[in-house]
């Protein structure tokens, strides 16, 4: 293994996972939102 090949091994796996954090954190963001939007109609 080479300074190089763990440098490839790094960008592919941060191609990979960071589009998959990206939806993970959005789907909780968004059923935070919808929880909290929830609460606030019922309360009406």
């Amino acid at each position: 293994m080479s300074k190089g090949d763990t440098s490839v091994i790094l960008v592919i796996y941060s191609v990979i996972y960071i589009p998959a954090y990206w939806v993970i954190l959005r789907n909780f963001v968004s059923l935070q939102y919808a929880s909290r939007i929830e609460a606030f109609a019922t309360e009406k």
